[in-house]
């Protein structure tokens, strides 16, 4: 029971961005993806292979970073994004 009074309720529920900053870096990382998975990947749901889930786990690691503004543009995790799915499978 301790612990559970111990808990920084402030940093828990106030936000460490700015709420409109988020908002536009999900919003951005959102519909990047989306395109280059509806209009560059031509593939079908069946041939999906390992490497091309190992692919999706990366993209969506670098995306994640750059929603969350660990990255300090979000061009710094479009370009991540962009080579990673530029490499070979």
């Amino acid at each position: 029971m301790d612990a559970f009074l111990n808990i920084d309720w402030a940093e828990l529920f106030i936000p460490s961005a700015p709420v409109a900053e988020t908002i536009i870096r999900g919003t951005l990382v959102y519909w990047f993806l989306f395109l280059i998975f509806r209009l560059i990947i031509k593939r079908d749901i069946g041939s999906v292979a390992v490497s091309d889930l190992i692919v999706v786990v990366i993209i969506a690691d670098a995306a994640q970073n750059a929603m969350a503004a660990d990255y300090k543009s979000i061009t710094d995790g479009l370009i991540l994004i962009v080579s990673v799915r530029a490499l070979p499978c």
